[in-house]
């Protein structure tokens, strides 16, 4: 607990003001005061034989226009900002960034005969937990695990673009635990994403040849404040700029999509999305090649500001 007494602490505990913009309420204040000391200065004397009621209530009048004038150039310069402000669904810059983190959802595959014959694919991924005998084939062959025609090709393709020409050489996999069913309250188990994990970890890393980090990364699934908590821990952790880091939010749940946007509200931080053609119902067609879309909230967090 920090126990440091500061001005904008004060004014936060007196005012209920973001310890953040003391000015406005440093000024308010100061308006205040001059307006008291006027009143009084108005009671002792009469100021062009007006009575001090009166003055008093020039004095009200004129504050408020003050203050009505001051919202109207706020609102002005908040409403230019909102016409000058254009989303990009430019790609995101190759050079600079140096990590990747990936929120990793449960793995599905697409592949007809792997979805029908599930014993097949628990030896896969058995035999990849082990780490015995890897080779590319057993991830892309459409006779083995078809990696790339699966739901975990959109993280692939995200890691694909930073790391040919690019400089990426470390990857943070958040994966997901698997929640056992609760028979005290009719709850369902959950199938987490560690073995999807797993059978990513391997493929990147045979693959690009990239540092991999996933062990302490698995966080219950719905448990958004502790999945802030690890993106932000790698922010703050991982020895690199913050604007070298990069969020995908392509493969994961809207929880998990929810919390990465919370941590990279802090300037510099930024996300991108794995973008797709999709069918009538919302799913990525098997031919579609998926290309990353920069998501920077900092000009909409600008405004925000202005508009406060």
């Amino acid at each position: 607990m920090n126990d440091k007494l500061t001005m904008a602490g004060i004014l936060e505990s007196v005012t209920g003001a973001p310890s953040g913009r003391p000015l406005p309420v440093l000024l308010t204040l100061a308006g205040f005061f001059i307006l008291n000391s006027l009143s009084k200065w108005a009671e002792d004397m009469r100021v062009f034989g007006l009575d001090p009621g009166w003055i008093s209530l020039i004095a009200i009048v004129l504050v408020a226009i003050y203050v009505i004038v001051a919202d109207i150039k706020a609102r002005k310069r908040r409403s230019r900002a909102i016409l000058s402000f254009q989303v990009s669904l430019d790609p995101p810059p190759k050079n600079g960034i140096r990590g990747l983190i990936l929120l990793v959802s449960q793995f599905q595959s697409f592949n007809s005969s792997l979805r029908t014959d599930r014993p097949k694919l628990e030896s896969l991924i058995s035999r990849i937990a082990s780490g015995d005998d890897l080779d590319l084939q057993l991830f892309e062959s459409p006779d083995y695990l078809d990696i790339r025609n699966s739901n975990l090709n959109p993280n692939i393709e995200a890691v694909a673009y930073h790391a040919h020409g690019g400089d990426l050489r470390d990857v943070w996999l958040i994966t997901t635990e698997t929640e056992a069913a609760k028979s005290d309250c009719g709850a369902s188990g959950r199938i987490g994403s560690e073995s999807a994990g797993c059978i990513l970890e391997a493929y990147l890393k045979l693959k690009y040849n990239i540092h991999i980090h996933r062990v302490g990364f698995c966080v219950k699934p719905a448990d958004y404040h502790e999945i802030w908590s690890k993106i932000d821990e790698i922010f703050s952790r991982s020895g690199l700029r913050e604007e070298a880091l990069l969020v995908d939010i392509t493969g994961c749940t809207k929880m998990m999509t929810m919390a990465a946007a919370m941590a990279c509200i802090d300037d510099k931080r930024r996300m991108q999305y794995m973008d797709a053609e999709r069918d009538w119902q919302g799913q990525p067609l098997s031919d579609a090649v998926p290309r990353p879309i920069l998501i920077d909230v900092d000009p909409i967090l600008k405004i925000r500001s202005q508009s406060s």
